[in-house]
This record gives structure tokens, sequence and C-alpha cells, in this order.
């Protein structure tokens, strides 16, 4: 819903099972829901095989990359479905990049933590690509040399790339009903594990604490979004997401 209005197509690429085997029955249903009232354009399905949990993240946004090749598309951009955007930043950020005609863009990132109302103190301390231009050539992962500190499954085969400073990306990282869940399926879950303090601190957090996880304050910014962050996660059929979607 956030960047519906700026773009031509949005193309989901989905799993139902995580890169660690965990089932949820809920994404596939939910993805077609989101088809069907006009908010995504195509779904793909995506099952994990081969390769570690980098290689498959890779995998899945050059599959979404590829299918913007084959639509004949002239820009595009990645987000996971926790990564939020101001429309009108958005907008302003889409003008000043065709202003100045590079290959592309990177964007700095609010992190927030667990409500849509605390925002970590401090932007983080790397990127994340932004718009760019799609070519037929065009590749994202580890292997590509990028201008940036952004995620590595991100960096794309370009070195004219421009960082913009009017426009963040709203990165809802740490707001989940279930935290173990995520930790569980995380690429980074081994470290993870190894912060004993973890679950507690996010329970116990309110606006004003040091979260040990951040080394950092959140602060109360006000949801800003209007987002249900405690959606029920486990709807498998059409008539139960629209009950929810109603109130």
């Amino acid at each position: 819903m956030q960047i519906r209005q700026s773009v031509d197509c949005v193309i989901i690429v989905a799993q139902e099972v995580s890169n660690f085997g965990e089932y949820d029955p809920f994404v596939y249903p939910y993805c077609e829901y989101l088809k069907s009232i006009g908010l995504v354009d195509h779904v793909i399905k995506y099952t994990p095989h081969n390769g570690n949990a980098m290689q498959r993240e890779t995998q899945k946004r050059q599959i979404g990359i590829d299918f913007a090749k084959s639509g004949g598309y002239t820009h595009f951009f990645c987000l996971d479905c926790d990564e939020y955007y101001f429309p009108d930043e958005l907008q302003q950020a889409k003008e000043e990049l065709c202003f100045h005609g590079c290959g592309g863009a990177v964007v700095s990132m609010r992190t927030y933590y667990k409500s849509p109302s605390f925002m970590l103190e401090n932007p983080e301390s790397y990127y994340v690509p932004f718009i760019h231009t799609l070519h037929q050539n065009t590749t994202t992962g580890p292997k590509n040399r990028y201008p940036f500190y952004v995620d590595p499954t991100r960096k794309i085969n370009t070195a004219n790339v421009k960082l913009l400073d009017n426009i963040f990306m709203n990165h809802f990282s740490y707001i989940r009903i279930d935290i173990e869940k995520k930790i569980n399926n995380s690429t980074a879950r081994n470290n993870l594990y190894k912060k004993k303090y973890l679950y507690k601190e996010f329970n116990e957090a309110k606006a004003g604490d040091f979260i040990q996880l951040f080394e950092q304050k959140i602060i109360d910014v006000g949801d800003k979004f209007g987002i249900d962050a405690k959606i029920k996660e486990f709807k498998t059929t059409k008539s139960e997401i629209q009950k929810t979607d109603q109130g």
C-alpha cells in the first residue's frame, strides 16, 4: 500500500517453507489475496533447494529481477515485506534520481523495534539499494562489486550509484508477534542464539530503553504508517483474511 501508486508493477517472490525448513500455510493464500485486490501484479512461488541461506536469498532477488526484465521494465528496486517508504519521500526521490540520470541509488535506514511507534535513535550504519536502472545483464548478489556497504544479496552490478539523503527506508525488522519465529529463520540466527538476553529485552522494551542488541535507545515517534502489527499470521482462507482486514 505504501508504494503501489509510485510503481507500475509489484512482483512478489514468496516461499512457504523457510530457508531452515519451517512451513507457513498462510503465505501463498495471502499473496493471492493481495493480487486479487490489485496491490500485487504477479506472485512467483519459490521453493528453496540448493545452497545456504544467503545464496537462496540472492536467488529470490534475481528471480524477481529477471521477471521484471521479461516485462520490459526500465527500473526496479527490491524490498522485503517489512520495509516501508513514505509515499511523498518516495515520489521526490524518484524525481531526483531521474534528474541526476545515474544508474541507481542507495538510501539510509531507520530500524523499528517491537512496535511501529518505537524507532532506534540512530540510523543504521549501512545502506539499502533503492531504485536502479534495469538492463538485460543486471544481476544481484555478493559476487558483484558495489560502491556502498549493503546487504550482500542486494549488491547490483553497477558502480554509478548515488546516495540520496532526503529519503529513508523504514525497517520493521524487529516488529513481530513471534520474535522466536523470526530468529529461528534469520540468516543471522547462529549469532542471535548466543544473545541470551534477547527475548527478555524484546518482551520488556519500552520507549527510552537502551536496547543491548543494537547498543542504542529506542524512542517513541508515534505510529506514522497505521499498520496493524498484531495481525494474525495463520489465516489460511480468503474469508478469514478479509474478516481481519475489515477489523
